[in-house]
């Protein structure tokens, strides 16, 4: 499981799972900086097309970008 800390509840959200594991069980935790993993070229290129993918699917633009997001990170940012 991944979490990215930018904020209290999704901070405390770590916590808590972290909380919940198993105290006899083995565990690997790594804690680091985040950095964005997105060019601003490749950045340009999904806010270019993401219109167009709204339209064909009948979605608003805010929508199809909820939906990209779930589709290409899951819950990782839930």
């Amino acid at each position: 499981m991944k979490y990215l800390l930018i904020d209290d509840k999704r901070t405390q959200n770590c916590i808590d799972h972290i909380k919940s594991l198993e105290p006899n069980g083995k565990w690997e935790v790594t804690i680091m900086e985040y950095k964005k993993k997105r060019s601003l070229a490749q950045n340009a290129l999904y806010h270019m097309w993401k219109p167009y993918l709204a339209k064909h699917f009948g979605y608003t633009d805010e929508e199809m970008h909820e939906e990209l997001k779930y589709a290409f990170i899951g819950k990782l940012f839930m």
